[in-house]
């Protein structure tokens, strides 16, 4: 849909069709974060106006920066949700901000329910002190909302999980069965260390679904946030020994030059994915192969549903499996169809019918709680999701159509 719903200006308010009733908080507020083009800033955007499509009493937390250009380009409709101070939020209100934010506890004690929407596995520490200070949680993909070390069980009405640029999906569909054109080159981008530095700054923003556009590479291109990452450097240059890759580490590449390698690559490795990272993501929908291992997310087939071949048990398994995938590459790449295919179907609608979810089990939170307040330790066990929406609306909720 391209045309413009003339009563708000909204692209994606008009293609996604009606609003909610009955269910809306007072207010939303999302917090972007960062002005930087990352691929956390860009979920936040994507949910603001999914919520917006939803809710008209959505707002966009006030930023020191503006939102960053190209999502203002991607997603043009970010131009017109309003701000809002967190000063200014009141009880009833809802905040939802990534999981790098602090939850404040003098913000809550207003009676605002603020949710950390957790967008990688290192801040797992940080999630534990979150649900202390009274904020919730909520998760981008299946690993995460089930992350038993953690200790963390969210439900699916607690999953949000945000989807690949348009744009880039539109890019790499012309290239997702292409193998005839793929090149043995072996590319290591610029933040992966050497053998005495850990690959661990570019995570300090714990915005794990990070925009591959200024920082894939190509044919082969390794991401490692382990503190082994000149052992996985190693082995993929052993492959390259023997398969006659070039190996390369790459840094200050335009847009273009970036799609274009991508779009050339054979292998991706990732070694230990912290989130539904970008990186892997966008390289399987332009035709290349996923190499990771057996480590958080890339053991789990509802985010990463690829062949279970191609998940390693060990560092040392790296080279073969490059030989492989490079020397039967047309047959290894149709094995991720799955993904492609998931990856794919991800956009704004999906990303609203969970959001739908999210808000009405919102509303019945809200409605229990008030429920048990009314009632006390004696209250009936028959509340349904229904009742307790309701009650939620009666006592302070407004609609947002």
């Amino acid at each position: 849909c391209i045309s413009l719903c003339p009563a708000t200006k909204l692209p994606h308010t008009a293609c996604l069709g009606h609003k909610m009733s009955g269910t809306c908080p007072a207010r939303i507020a999302v917090d972007p974060t960062v002005s930087v083009d990352t691929g956390g800033p860009e979920a936040l955007v994507q949910l603001a106006l999914v919520l917006k499509s939803l809710c008209n009493s959505t707002f966009v937390l006030t930023m020191p920066q503006p939102i960053h250009h190209r999502f203002r380009t991607e997603y043009p409709e970010i131009n017109f949700i309003a701000q809002l101070r967190k000063q200014d939020l009141r009880s009833g209100d809802v905040l939802i901000a990534p999981d790098v934010a602090t939850c404040d506890e003098g913000v809550v004690k207003r009676g605002v329910t603020w949710y950390m929407w957790i967008l990688s596995s290192k801040a797992r520490k940080h999630n534990w002190r979150t649900l202390t200070r009274g904020c919730r949680l909520l998760s981008h993909n299946h690993w995460l909302a089930h992350d038993t070390l953690s200790g963390i069980r969210l439900q699916s009405q607690w999953q949000l999980n945000p989807y690949i640029s348009p744009s880039i999906v539109r890019r790499c569909a012309a290239h997702s069965s292409d193998s005839a054109s793929r090149r043995r080159l072996v590319l290591l981008d610029s933040d992966t260390p050497g053998a005495s530095i850990p690959c661990v700054h570019h995570h300090t923003l714990g915005t794990d679904l990070r925009s591959s556009l200024t920082m894939r590479r190509s044919s082969v291109y390794t991401h490692i946030p382990t503190l082994r990452a000149d052992k996985v450097e190693d082995e993929v240059e052993r492959a390259c020994a023997v398969t006659g890759c070039e190996s390369m580490r790459v840094a200050n590449r335009s847009r273009a030059e970036v799609h274009s390698l991508l779009s050339s690559a054979m292998v991706i490795v990732d070694w230990c994915m912290i989130g539904s990272e970008r990186m892997p993501i966008e390289g399987v929908l332009c035709g290349a192969v996923l190499l990771t291992n057996e480590c958080k997310c890339g053991q789990d087939m509802a985010d990463f549903p690829i062949p279970r071949r191609n998940v390693l048990r060990s560092v040392h398994n790296i080279s073969s499996a490059i030989s492989r995938i490079v020397s039967n590459f047309r047959v290894e790449q149709q094995g991720y169809r799955h993904m492609r295919r998931k990856y794919r179907t991800l956009g704004a609608r999906s990303l609203q019918r969970q959001a739908t979810a999210f808000l009405t089990a919102h509303a019945a939170s809200v409605g229990v709680r008030k429920y048990k307040k009314l009632y006390g330790p004696h209250s009936p066990d028959s509340l349904t999701l229904k009742h307790a929406a309701d009650l939620a609306q009666q006592e302070g909720f407004r609609g947002g159509a």
